[in-house]
């Protein structure tokens, strides 16, 4: 071990961030055509010179290879255990970009965003570097690489590295999550040796790779305290950076908080219980698509229903300011608690207030703005499981009463924020100081940066968020202050914005409620969808539509008998196109497909899933990844069929 710019034995240590390799001491000259170096890891190659070598890899690290010849020819990108070249034999090769050296070796450095960077407590391929106290301090009792117990020691051991790709991380059998900031189970770590959750503090936004025991799991989430978007973890994963959370996020860098079990494989979670079902079944002849069943239950058994309770404000509290703030515990031992909804009944009428689809379950609640008079409120509280079953806090007790006292005349609400800054908070209702403001304009960098809970806007202006710095990411567009972004799927930190001074977001689409089908002869739609436009149609219809996704009618049900859809369309051979959009509330779905010919589904913006053509058949529709679709807000659905 050694400076990066080399030295005497025994000179001080300034960065230590190289390390010298090679197979045992040979001399200039000598035979080295099987001597190859390969890549630490993929990344970005850049040929330096004859002799030195470098690679970009993910999240600022950079690995440099000096001292080599024969350097192989790459394009854009290398991966990891690829030949970069053979250690030189003589002087002139080995030195074409200046320095020292006493014989042939591969001289190795590490730098992060262009930082030397110590090797001292880096993994490499699984063996723990301990540098020593200066330069090619050769003493056993400071400077060793250790694997599993075992100790290699300068100038003495013979380092072996079976050049695996998850070798760094294979190296590992503990019996406790370990999470580590470089990939492959390398560089710093963090060991979590209780179970439950935790938030990483220390090592926030830093996990590369993670280890994780068999029989254990590991729910990892983007935010402290559970916030966030969030993936179950069950196997180890030595490289972070091609993985990503259940919404689509890559999951470089961006853990906050994690919460770990050691009897369990699936996080403690039951089976997800969101489905939309999506059928084409047909005997013989007739055809008809059926089952569009949303929001149907994974977990039949489950009919218990879930319990709920207060929190706060205390029952009969008397409320002496404009707001009050509800809150209240839920749980369900099997499908899950789906959402919690609370209401109000004052003025002689119950209102619905507000319906809450994450824990933990509260609403602000401004009483001036909502009219409530002075007096008596009686408050309703129920909660659902994703099984379906309702849990209704009156039927099992006294609704809680609280009275309000406070003159919204005499007192009117605070001053408004000033017209011309957009503020974030980092509590939901705008509560606290505003951690950033900003006027006008493209802000690229947040700083600081803290997960964004509410947002304040001028009147008649509208904003554009990112989840990344420098507009990139998820985008989502508001035009009115919000003061609870989770409510409307936002799960993510605001790294950059786009301020207007007017409403540029576009109307959204309005969620249909209402099928469109079309039908062709054979397969022209099915198979090429460009021939899917209303020119190419035999017969279009508006099918009925039973069955509901929040309140709101989704499913159809169409049943031809012995016929075809009408129209020209032949009784066998065709194709159809049935579409819709749905709001979807925030949430993991999955689809079933239940069909004897051909059925092609495409949701939203995810790529097109394809069902076996066998017969009466039922198929399990995922995401990307074989994971389930994240889904929240208008979403557009189309469904292609074959009927041969």
């Amino acid at each position: 071990m050694h400076n990066a710019l080399g030295g005497n034995a025994g000179d001080p240590a300034t960065d230590m961030a190289s390390i010298d390799f090679s197979p045992g001491w040979p001399e200039w000259n000598n035979d080295t055509s099987n001597m190859w170096v390969v890549a630490a890891a993929a990344g970005t190659p850049t040929k330096i010179s004859n002799c030195n070598f470098k690679i970009t890899h993910q999240d600022g690290w950079e690995t440099t290879y000096y001292h080599l010849e024969n350097i192989q020819s790459f394009s854009t990108s290398i991966q990891q255990n690829d030949h970069i070249g053979i250690i030189a034999n003589t002087p002139e090769e080995a030195l074409c970009s200046d320095g020292d050296s006493t014989g042939p070796h591969l001289h190795f450095t590490l730098k992060r965003n262009g930082a030397l960077m110590p090797l001292d407590g880096t993994i490499l391929s699984g063996w723990y570097v301990h540098s020593g106290r200066w330069n090619y301090d050769s003493n056993q009792s400071y400077m060793w690489l250790e694997r599993n117990g075992d100790k290699k020691y300068a100038y003495n051991d013979l380092l072996l590295n079976d050049g695996g790709v998850n070798s760094g991380c294979a190296s590992y059998s503990d019996s406790t999550i370990i999470l580590f900031d470089n990939s492959n189970c390398g560089g710093n770590k963090k060991t979590i040796y209780q179970t439950g959750l935790v938030n990483l503090n220390d090592f926030n936004d830093q996990t590369s790779s993670i280890f994780i025991p068999d029989g254990w799991s590991a729910k990892a989430y983007e935010h402290d305290n559970r916030g966030g978007a969030s993936r179950c973890l069950f196997q180890t994963l030595p490289d972070l950076s091609q993985e990503a959370f259940d919404n689509g996020l890559n999951m470089n860098d961006q853990i906050s908080s994690i919460e770990i079990f050691d009897n369990s494989n699936n996080c403690g979670d039951p089976p997800i219980c969101n489905t939309l079902k999506v059928g084409d079944y047909a005997i013989d002849t007739p055809s008809y698509l059926t089952d569009i069943a949303p929001l149907d239950t994974c977990n039949p058994s489950d009919t218990t229903p879930p319990t709920a309770s207060w929190n706060s404000p205390a029952n009969n509290s008397t409320i002496t300011s404009q707001s009050v703030t509800l809150n209240a515990s839920a749980s369900d031992n099997a499908s899950g608690i789906d959402y919690v909804r609370f209401s109000a009944k004052y003025g002689g009428s119950w209102h619905n207030l507000h319906y809450d689809y994450a824990a933990p379950y509260d609403y602000g609640w401004d009483l001036c703005a909502a009219g409530v008079p002075d007096g008596e409120i009686e408050l309703g509280l129920q909660a659902y499981d994703k099984a379906g079953n309702e849990f209704v806090y009156s039927e099992h007790y006294a609704n809680y009463k609280i009275y309000k006292n406070y003159n919204c005349t005499l007192n009117p609400p605070p001053t408004p924020s000033p017209s011309d800054v957009v503020k974030l908070y980092n509590q939901a209702n705008y509560e606290g100081d505003p951690f950033w403001t900003g006027g006008a304009g493209d802000h690229g960098n947040i700083n600081p940066l803290k997960f964004t809970y509410s947002m304040r806007l001028p009147s008649n202006w509208s904003v554009k968020t990112y989840s990344e710095y420098n507009f990139g990411g998820e985008e989502r567009c508001w035009a009115n202050s919000v003061n609870k972004l989770g409510d409307h799927g936002w799960t993510h930190e605001v790294k950059s914005l786009k301020a207007y001074t007017s409403n540029v977001c576009p109307t959204p689409p309005a969620p249909g409620g209402q099928w469109q089908a079309k039908f062709w002869r054979t397969g022209t739609c099915y198979d090429d969808h460009s021939q899917c436009t209303s020119g190419n149609t035999t017969h279009q219809s508006q099918p009925s539509v039973p069955g509901n996704i929040g309140g709101k009618n989704y499913m159809i049900k169409e049943d031809w008998g012995q016929n075809s859809p009408g129209g020209s369309t032949p009784n066998d051979d065709w194709s159809g196109l049935f579409e819709t959009t749905i709001n979807f509330p925030a949430g993991n779905y999955v689809f079933y497909s239940t069909h004897d010919d051909g059925l092609k589904l495409k949701i939203g913006n995810y790529g097109e899933r394809s069902t076996s053509d066998s017969r009466v058949d039922t198929d399990r529709l995922c995401g990307d990844n074989d994971q389930p679709y994240y889904l929240n807000g208008n979403t557009p659905i189309k469904a292609y069929l074959h009927e041969r």
